[in-house]
């Protein structure tokens, strides 16, 4: 008989910002958190390193611990970090830099891994974890999430761009190096794994690949009443018959809320607008909104409470800007309403957008102008049979392409077959 010889490695994780399954913590699990369990549970040990600061809420983690084991196969080292108020800022470009450093420093002294994966951004993260790598001979694939540094050119315009090259130059130079040096390179998308592979200046190898941003279905096992729906729609000041938008994500000022703000302001009755998250320009958001009863913002949610924010909603707002880092790939928030049988009232109106909602029926897009916006959203509203439609499309599309189970496992045996390619 021939038996075959199951290798288990020691894998590291390296991304800052997102939730950790710490037992201060009750935030939903992201793409590495989802991953790091589909690893465990095929019996790797596993060690995701992270600050000590929580992204999403702007606080410390209650903890003084540099490390805490969540599992017999699970450590998370938390790297003692600055902090920072705002997303974008001198603060946080600081604590991006200090967190790497740091995790150079305690990794030597670590036990090492069989295989790193590094999410970026950070820049400065990545760059020092295939720089360790390269030097311990490990592989390191950089998983590439979000384009940075580009994002500074799109961010300005076109005349300026030369400028924002040249202050930037280092984080570019970074870019280069970590994305010609890494073992091998993951995208979000097909575009985000392009961006990367011109970056090293390479063509596209067997082991270069692409996994989606996966979701975890958490309408699979959790059952919501209609009196827990009834309890909630109260607390957003809602009925049960009103057609409820929502946003739910971080607050940024890439994000243009004032048309679908004015345009449900104007629509009136039983149409609401629900913004859910924190970010810089919340209080911004909360002084505009102040007297408009029927638009809602709740701050942060913890899981549960998205749970049943998602399960009271009849449409999700995708309101980003016609940008390359958005027009090239799906993020979270938008897989999340499709998990959640939402059609999609996107802002975004690319080539790659447009294919999508029209091939699957899931959505529609939407133009900086208040008088369209108000007819888009009332059709919508008055015609249930279609947002019916919708509704189970966008979760057909979901358990077919973007089911965590799905996602994390095929990347789970990605990344062991790198190693083990038996």
């Amino acid at each position: 008989f021939n038996f075959l010889k199951v290798i288990y490695m020691k894998i590291w994780l390296i991304v800052d910002g997102e939730p950790l399954p710490l037992k201060c913590e009750n935030d939903r699990l992201l793409r590495i958190g989802i991953l790091a369990n589909e690893l465990c549970l095929l019996q790797h040990e596993v060690t995701w390193w992270s600050s000590d600061f929580n992204h999403h809420k702007k606080k410390f983690r209650a903890t003084n611990e540099s490390y805490q084991i969540c599992s017999n196969k699970l450590t998370i080292k938390l790297i003692k970090s600055p902090g920072y108020k705002k997303n974008i800022s001198l603060r946080r470009i600081f604590h991006n830099i200090i967190v790497a450093r740091r995790f150079k420093r305690q990794a030597t002294y670590a036990d090492k891994p069989d295989l790193i994966l590094c999410c970026m951004p950070t820049i400065e993260l990545s760059e020092e974890a295939v720089r360790f790598g390269k030097l311990f001979n490990i592989p390191t694939v950089i998983d590439l999430r979000d384009m940075w540094p580009d994002i500074f050119l799109y961010s300005v315009p076109t005349f300026l761009r030369g400028l924002s090259r040249l202050v930037f130059h280092p984080s570019f130079r970074k870019m280069k190096y970590l994305c010609t040096n890494a073992t091998n390179l993951v995208g979000v998308s097909e575009g985000y794994l392009d961006w990367g592979l011109n970056y090293a200046q390479r063509e596209r190898n067997i082991n270069d690949a692409v996994f989606p941003l996966g979701y975890a279905d958490i309408f699979a096992n959790n059952v919501i009443t209609q009196s827990d729906k009834d309890n909630f729609l109260n607390k957003m000041g809602c009925s049960k018959n009103d057609f409820i938008i929502v946003y739910l994500g971080s607050l940024t000022s890439k994000i243009n809320f004032n048309h679908i703000i004015e345009a449900v302001s104007e629509i009136g009755g039983s149409v609401r607008l629900v913004i859910a998250g924190l970010g810089d320009t919340y209080d911004s958001l909360l002084k505009i909104c102040d007297k408009k009863k029927n638009i809602s913002l709740t701050g942060w949610l913890n899981k549960e409470q998205i749970f049943q924010l998602l399960s009271i909603a009849s449409v999700g707002l995708y309101p980003y800007p016609n940008r390359k880092d958005f027009n090239d790939h799906f993020p979270n928030k938008f897989v999340e309403y499709l998990c959640s049988g939402l059609p999609i009232l996107s802002r975004v109106n690319s080539p790659e957008m447009k294919s999508f909602l029209q091939k699957y029926n899931c959505g529609v897009i939407y133009e900086d102008d208040k008088e369209s916006l108000i007819r888009i959203i009332q059709n919508l509203a008055s015609d249930k049979l279609t947002l019916r439609e919708m509704s189970l499309s966008s979760r057909d599309v979901y358990l077919k392409k973007y089911c965590s189970k799905i996602v994390y496992r095929n990347m789970s045996d990605y990344l062991i077959n790198l190693t083990n390619p038996s």
